[in-house]
C-alpha cells in the first residue's frame, strides 16, 4: 500500500488591402483531407520530433506505427487500419484541418490545410508552428495560447497570400481544445476557412450601403411604402422582377401571402407590433422568387411622423440577402464537418484500436487525475495490473490473428468485470492491461480481480502451451490510501503505484500464474519476467 500526503499541484483591418472582387482562382477543396497519426513523444515538451513519411498526401508520425506494429499481432496492417479510419473522418471536412499537442508541434495537417500555406503536409508534422510558419508564428501561437487559457473555441481571421497569384485572401481560423473523457485538453485542434468571397460580398455590400446613404436616406434596393395601418402598399419595379407578382396584387394585408408560410406568424407578429408602437421594422423572411424558388430577404421600415408624432406613412426597402443567407448556411455545415472531424481525433488519442478499452496515453492521464480526487474526497484507490500468461506461447502456436482477438476478447471482459461508471481499464502495452477502481480498498479490489481471473477461464479459448490447456491471467494490486506524511508529488505518487502493482503481478507470476496477488502481501524476490 502507498502511503503520501502532498496537495496536487497545478498543473479588421481586412478592407484597406482586399479589392472587391472575385479572385481568379480559389476555390476551398472538398476532396479528401487526409490525417496524421500521432508520435506519443510528440505531445511531450523537449521531445525529439519524429521524422515523417509521407505517402499519397498523408503525413505520418513513423514512431506510432512502430508502436503499434509492436504492440498488435498484425503489424503494419493495424496502423494501415488506422490511417485509413482517420483519413475518412477527415475527408468529410472540405477546409484546411491541424492537430497540435501542447507544445504547438503539428500532430496531424490535412491537404487542404497544406495547400493553404503552399505547402505540402509533411512539411507541418513534428514541427512546431514557428519552424513550420514562421512568417505567421506570432499570431497563430497567440490564437493556441487563448485557446489553451480559456478551454473555449477560439476565432480569428487573418491574411495569407495565396500562393497561386500572391493576391490576399482572408481565412477564419478556428481553433479548439481537443479533450479526453475526463475534460482533460490534450491538443488542439485548428480550422482553416476561406472566407475571402464572403469577406468581398460583406464589404461591397458595406460600401454600398454607405454611398446610399449619403446620395439619399435608405435609398432602397427595393423601396416599398405603405399607409399608417398598412392597407395601401407602393413597390419598386424590382419587386415583380423578383417574384413575378405585380405590385398591384398585394395590397392589404395580401402580400403576407407571398411569404413562406413558415415566415408567416412571426412577420405578422413583428409588423403589427411596430404598426402600434411606431417603432422600426427590421425582418428576414422567404418569397418565392420568379423563378419558383425560396429566396430570403431582409425588409426593413421606418415610419414618417408628422408635427404632433402621428404616423403619416411607413418607407422601406427589401433587400435580396439569398447569398448571404446561403453562405452562412454552407459556414454552419463546414463547422459541423470540422467538429465531427475532431470528436474522431479525440476518439483515436485516446483509446487503443485494437481492444477499444483506453490507451496507454488515457491510463496515465485518469491514473493522475484519479489520484487528485483521492486526495480532495480521502478515499482509497487500488491499481490493478493484469497480465495473460504465456502469451508469446500463444502466439507462436495459433498465430497473431488469433492473439489479437484473445486481446480483444480479454479487454471486453475486463469492462464488463469493473461495474463502477469511475472504473478504467486500459491496455498498458503488448498482453497488459491496467484497471484504475476509484473508492475502492484492497479488499474490495481483491473481489474484482478475482472475478477478472475467473472470467479469463470462463472465456474458455484453448492453450496447448499452459498447463491449464486453455488462456489464463494473472493480477497484481496495490492500494494508495492517503496519511499524513505524504512528500511526494501525484505523478511521483502514481509512478510508485504502478511499480508496486506490477511488483505484485510479477510476484503472481513466480507465485504459478492463474492467480492475483496484492501488494500488502508481496515478499521480496528475485525478478520475474511477466509476459512468459
Amino acid at each position: 500500500m502507498l502511503n503520501g500526503s502532498a496537495t496536487p499541484g497545478d498543473g479588421s483591418a481586412y478592407r484597406a488591402n482586399l479589392p472587391v472582387r472575385r479572385p481568379a482562382a480559389t476555390p476551398l477543396n472538398s476532396a479528401a483531407s487526409k490525417a496524421a497519426i500521432e508520435s506519443p513523444a510528440a505531445s511531450i515538451p523537449g521531445a525529439e520530433p519524429a521524422p515523417a513519411a509521407a505517402a499519397d498526401g498523408i503525413a505520418i508520425s513513423t514512431p506510432l506505427l512502430n508502436q503499434a506494429s509492436a504492440s498488435a499481432g498484425n503489424h503494419f496492417m493495424s496502423a494501415e487500419e488506422r490511417v485509413t479510419h482517420l483519413e475518412a473522418a477527415l475527408d468529410t471536412a472540405p477546409l484546411g484541418l491541424a492537430l497540435v499537442d501542447l507544445s504547438f508541434r503539428y500532430l496531424s495537417v490535412n491537404q487542404v490545410f497544406a495547400r493553404m500555406h503552399g505547402m505540402q503536409p509533411e512539411d507541418f508534422i513534428g514541427r512546431t508552428v514557428a519552424e513550420a510558419l514562421p512568417k505567421f508564428a506570432s499570431l497563430i501561437t497567440s490564437h493556441l495560447q487563448r485557446c489553451l487559457q480559456t478551454g473555449n473555441v477560439v476565432q480569428r481571421e487573418m491574411i495569407i497570400d495565396s500562393p497561386e497569384t500572391g493576391e490576399p485572401l482572408v481565412f477564419l481560423r478556428t481553433c479548439r481544445p481537443v479533450k479526453d473523457a475526463s475534460g482533460n485538453i490534450v491538443g488542439l485542434s485548428a480550422g482553416l476557412l476561406d472566407i475571402t468571397e464572403r469577406k468581398r460580398a460583406e464589404i461591397a455590400l458595406q460600401e454600398r450601403e454607405e454611398n446610399y446613404r449619403h446620395v439619399v436616406e435608405l435609398n432602397p434596393h427595393i423601396p416599398w411604402s405603405c399607409t399608417p395601418d398598412g392597407s395601401q402598399v407602393e413597390l419598386g419595379s424590382r419587386w415583380t422582377d423578383l417574384t413575378g407578382l405585380p405590385s398591384g396584387t398585394i395590397q392589404g394585408d395580401a402580400w403576407l401571402k407571398a411569404i413562406h408560410p413558415v415566415d408567416r406568424p412571426p412577420t405578422i407578429w413583428a409588423w403589427s407590433a411596430s404598426m402600434r408602437s411606431g417603432d422600426a421594422f427590421d425582418v428576414e423572411y422567404r418569397v418565392r422568387s420568379a423563378g419558383g424558388q425560396w429566396i430570403w430577404l431582409r425588409v426593413r421600415a421606418a415610419a414618417r411622423r408628422g408635427v404632433d408624432g402621428e404616423i403619416l406613412r411607413w418607407y422601406g426597402i427589401l433587400e435580396d440577402i439569398n447569398e448571404r443567407r446561403q453562405l452562412d448556411a454552407a459556414l454552419r455545415e463546414k463547422t459541423r464537418k470540422l467538429e465531427q472531424a475532431t470528436e474522431e481525433l479525440a476518439m483515436q488519442v485516446r483509446e487503443d484500436h485494437l481492444t477499444g478499452v483506453a490507451n496507454r496515453r488515457h491510463f496515465d492521464d485518469m491514473l493522475v487525475r484519479e489520484l487528485h480526487l483521492s486526495f480532495r474526497s480521502k478515499q482509497p484507490l487500488v491499481l490493478m495490473m493484469i497480465d495473460v500468461d504465456r502469451f508469446k506461447s500463444y502466439n507462436d502456436t495459433y498465430g497473431h490473428v488469433a492473439g489479437d482477438e484473445c486481446l480483444r476478447m480479454i479487454g471486453a471482459m475486463l469492462r464488463q468485470i469493473t461495474r463502477q461508471p469511475a472504473d478504467t481499464v486500459a491496455r498498458y502495452g503488448g498482453e497488459e492491461f491496467a484497471v484504475i477502481l476509484p473508492n475502492t480498498n484492497q479488499d474490495q479490489a481483491m473481489v474484482v480481480a478475482n472475478r477478472a481471473i475467473e472470467g479469463a477461464r470462463a472465456l474458455n479459448l484453448a492453450h496447448l502451451g499452459s498447463p491449464e490447456g486453455r488462456v489464463t491471467i494473472s493480477a497484481g494490486t496495490a492500494e494508495f490510501k492517503l496519511v499524513q506524511d505524504i512528500k511526494s508529488s501525484v505523478p511521483e505518487l502514481a509512478s510508485a503505484l504502478i511499480s508496486l502493482a506490477d511488483a505484485a503481478l510479477y510476484a503472481a507470476k513466480r507465485a504459478g500464474r492463474n492467480q492475483v496477488v496484492s501488494a500488502h502481501s508481496l515478499q521480496l524476490g528475485g525478478p520475474a519476467d511477466p509476459h512468459a
